[in-house]
């Protein structure tokens, strides 16, 4: 995508870009032509530690010891 992308980006005469963050290194696209680009990042957090549910999960946040047992299986 590094190698292409300069060239999709010229040849449809695109003014701006906007990049997701989980895509390491793609702002070297725009950046080679002057271009102006912003980073968004549109990342759920994941709590792995089981305090918190899950965020693909619909569970309520709860504190009780059954509900923690719960979010940590989920995880």
């Amino acid at each position: 995508m590094l190698n292409s992308l300069p060239a999709m980006l010229t040849a449809a005469a695109v003014d701006a870009v906007v990049l997701d963050t989980v895509l390491i290194y793609t702002e070297l696209a725009p950046m080679s032509l002057g271009m102006p680009y912003a980073h968004v990042a549109n990342a759920l957090h994941f709590d792995y530690s089981g305090y918190t549910p899950l965020c693909f999960y619909d569970w309520p946040h709860e504190t009780t010891p059954t509900a923690l047992a719960r979010n940590r299986k989920g995880v």
